[in-house]
């Protein structure tokens, strides 16, 4: 009688949520601008295109380009300090340079690296891996097996994603596991060893693993030599995505409240947002666009649905990634192509890969920045920028 009821109320819950989530739509007219969620469809890539040669148009001046070789120059540099991290007897370091776009994982000893120019031992060249593999791999890190440091779970994503492909890798050997440990392509977190045969995976296990967001909520322990399929269930959680506190929602918002010029990768469609890629994981702070009442709160600080008639908005560059699987990148298309269809001063710039992060590459971090520091010197009053005749020119840095 129980399991009856059970399911006779599932049941009457359907058309109230269905009648629910229709009334929430209702409140806002059919949104023009849906096609340039789709990531990779070539119309909305085109789009983006356009809209970046656009940019390219009105920001790439000649001071723009001595200004981004100047930047390029300084992230390629051999003068900067390498960050390293400790792994038993050796210190690693990720290095990009021009020479090296993607990154070496590199290695010395404490010893090398108080010199003036250590020597280092390059463990993983990501540009021949990439080459080699036919991807455009961007490193994500490595977990390595303590305390023996010989086996390591290295993370690579394509241009930049947050999903990942981990693969077991001998630090001895300096080369991937043959039939070692690997994860295919997913949002995998929690992974990591147990013992030298064992792991903790969180992944996509397959339908009904990950959240609504596409995230795993079910962790495993997965021995070696043994398939995926059949790991260990050792935890489960529900569908619905936990609250990820103080999250780029508020960057939208916070820009159509007090004006501002450069809104990257943030949330403005708060009607859709828990329908794009990681977006219903912020449900528990933003709330359930689909629940009229709840709903009703949510609109007065949703950028894309507060733009009005009539008031000039502030000149604005947006700036965002294709391959943000966190934050779609549709939020900034659609916010965009909105203000232009209100002639507002509105240009865009779309990187191809990047990630959340916004580029893989030191070269794609030099035009973003560049463009950024253009747009906001176009922006300055004139008087300001009398005041520094000398524009965006960088000097060399004394010796």
């Amino acid at each position: 009688m129980r399991r009856f009821h059970l399911v006779l109320a599932l049941a009457m819950s359907v058309p109230n949520a269905v009648a629910a989530a229709e009334a929430a739509k209702a409140t806002f007219p059919e949104d023009r601008y849906l096609w340039l969620e789709d990531v990779t469809g070539e119309k909305a890539l085109d789009w983006a295109r356009a809209r970046n040669a656009e940019s390219a148009r009105v920001l790439e001046t000649d001071d723009f380009r001595a200004l981004e070789k100047r930047i390029l120059e300084i992230l390629d540099s051999d003068a900067r300090i390498p960050a390293v991290e400790k792994r038993g007897a050796f210190y690693y370091n990720l290095w990009r340079d021009a020479k090296n776009p993607r990154g070496l994982w590199r290695r010395t000893t404490l010893e090398e690296y108080r010199k003036e120019h250590p020597a280092w031992e390059t463990v993983i060249d990501l540009d021949g891996l990439g080459a080699a593999e036919s991807e455009n791999w961007v490193w994500q890190g490595a977990d390595c097996l303590q305390p023996d440091y010989k086996r390591c779970l290295v993370q690579l994503s394509r241009g930049g994603a947050d999903a990942i492909v981990i693969r077991e890798f001998d630090l001895e050997a300096k080369a991937f596991v043959k039939d070692g440990f690997s994860l295919a392509e997913a949002k995998s977190v929690g992974t990591g060893w147990l013992d030298a045969d064992t792991l903790y995976v969180g992944t996509d296990f397959g339908p009904g693993s990950m959240t609504t967001s596409g995230y795993p909520r079910i962790a495993r322990v997965w021995r070696r030599g043994t398939p995926l399929a059949v790991a260990e269930t050792i935890y489960e959680g529900k569908a619905e995505d936990m609250m990820v506190p103080g999250y780029s929602g508020g960057v939208g918002a916070a820009w159509l409240q007090k004006g501002g010029v450069l809104p990257v990768e943030g949330e403005v469609d708060m009607r859709r947002y828990s329908t794009l890629l990681a977006g219903a994981s912020w449900m528990e702070e933003y709330g359930n666009p689909d629940d009229p009442k709840e709903w009703e709160f949510i609109r007065t600080f949703s950028p894309y649905h507060n733009l009005k008639e009539g008031v000039q908005y502030p000149p604005t560059l947006f700036m965002t990634s294709t391959r943000d699987d966190r934050v779609h990148p549709g939020h900034a298309r659609k916010m965009a192509a909105r203000m232009l269809e209100a002639k507002q001063d509105v240009l865009y710039y779309e990187n191809i890969e990047g990630g959340h992060g916004g580029a893989a590459t030191n070269k794609q971090q030099a035009h973003m920045n560049a463009l950024a520091y253009a747009f906001l010197w176009k922006m300055l009053p004139r008087d300001a920028r009398r005041a520094h005749p000398e524009g965006l020119a960088v000097s060399e840095p004394s010796k």
